[in-house]
This record gives C-alpha cells, sequence and structure tokens, in this order.
C-alpha cells in the first residue's frame, strides 16, 4: 500500500511539473482561440488532479484495506442510525407534547 501511495504522489506532482512548465513556455506563442482553449483545459485538468494528492490515502485505504473498509462502513452505519434514533425521539416528543390536554 506505501508503494502504490508513492507511485501516486509520484504520477500525480510529476504530470502538473511537466504540464505547468509546458503551459509556462507555451503560453506565449499560442497562434489561435483553440490552441488556448485546449491549452487551458488541460491545465485544468491536471491542476485539479494535483490536489488529489492530499485525498489519495483515503481513497487507496478504502480500495485495498478490507479492515478499512470494514470500520468505514461500521462507521456510516452507526452514524445514519444515530442520526435516525435522534430524529424518532425528536418526532416523538413533539407528538406527545401536542396530544397532551390540561384540564382547568
Amino acid at each position: 500500500m506505501i508503494f502504490g501511495q508513492i507511485f501516486i504522489t509520484a504520477f500525480l506532482t510529476l504530470q502538473w511539473i511537466v504540464f505547468y512548465m509546458y503551459f509556462t513556455y507555451v503560453i506565449s506563442k499560442i497562434q489561435s482561440y483553440e490552441e488556448y482553449i485546449v491549452l487551458m483545459f488541460a491545465f485544468a485538468i491536471t491542476n485539479s488532479l494535483y490536489y488529489l494528492n492530499n485525498v489519495k490515502a483515503f481513497y487507496i485505504s478504502l480500495l485495498t484495506s478490507k479492515l478499512f473498509r470494514r470500520t468505514f462502513i461500521k462507521g456510516l452505519k452507526n452514524l445514519v442510525l444515530g442520526h435516525a434514533r435522534a430524529r424518532i425521539q425528536i418526532s416523538g416528543t413533539h407528538t406527545r407534547a401536542q396530544t397532551i390536554t390540561r384540564n382547568k
């Protein structure tokens, strides 16, 4: 898993560095609007991929570690069930409060 993270980090970083250098060199030599659009699109894609470095560990762990997946799914279930229980308790309190009448 560590080697996978190193490989993905190297790929995401190097592709961004190479394209950024190319972008800096070519931007002043663009001849047409279409070239500019293609270059800006490619720059936006590589720039977005570069920021995947911040979250790659989560996705690699999710895809490769059975223990991580099991723990993650268990945590999601607890979160959803806890939220559902809280909603039931709140809505149950409101219905009881509405049905109580006072005799004077």
